[in-house]
């Protein structure tokens, strides 16, 4: 993950770039045609979503997307260290019953003595979802931008594009596939 983020040659992503013939085709369409692009929202159709779209013809705004990743990441690692320490310290506190009546303390984990820390931790743990689930939907609106506005452009296209560029297509599609985690 560290690698994907930290290491991005050439403009916005290691994905590899179409052939400049195509990528500027998809600059004049766009320019031509701007009234298939979706409508501007800050994560899921900026510019760069279309800046992307012309350089690998994949509507999606990597920048976002590596975002919610860290994010999540970052979310479900405290999740995980807070229940992790919650669980594992121990406090002194008077024994049940006769024996702390008497005066009688022990060692009990956190979360025994202090049962409130576990709701806390659970709702913790489930906000850490959220940059995921946020993640999942945007991929799906990205998706369906892609294949919009790559059957508008292949269907205005010459004949001359067509044939040149055909089989660069979805020469990548396996490799942006696992590299965006789609299915």
């Amino acid at each position: 993950l560290a690698k994907r983020l930290l290491s991005r040659p050439g403009s916005v992503t290691a994905v590899k770039p179409d052939l400049p013939g195509l990528v500027i085709a998809r600059v004049k369409f766009l320019l031509d045609n701007p009234h298939v692009l979706p409508a501007y929202h800050r994560m899921a159709a900026n510019g760069e979503c279309a800046a992307v779209w012309c350089r690998i013809g994949r509507f999606i705004t990597l920048q976002g997307s590596s975002i919610l990743q860290i994010m999540f990441f970052g979310q479900a690692g405290g999740a995980v260290a807070g229940g992790v320490a919650a669980s594992t310290l121990t406090v002194w506190a008077p024994m049940p019953g006769l024996w702390g009546a008497v005066g009688w303390w022990w060692y009990v984990p956190a979360t025994v003595a202090y049962p409130f820390l576990v709701p806390l931790l659970v709702t913790f743990g489930l906000a850490s979802l959220l940059p995921l689930e946020l993640l999942r939907r945007y991929r799906s609106k990205w998706k369906k931008h892609t294949q919009e506005l790559n059957r508008e452009f292949w269907i205005q296209a010459d004949q001359e594009t067509k044939d040149f560029f055909a089989t660069t297509a979805t020469a990548d599609e396996d490799w942006v596939r696992n590299f965006f985690g789609g299915k």
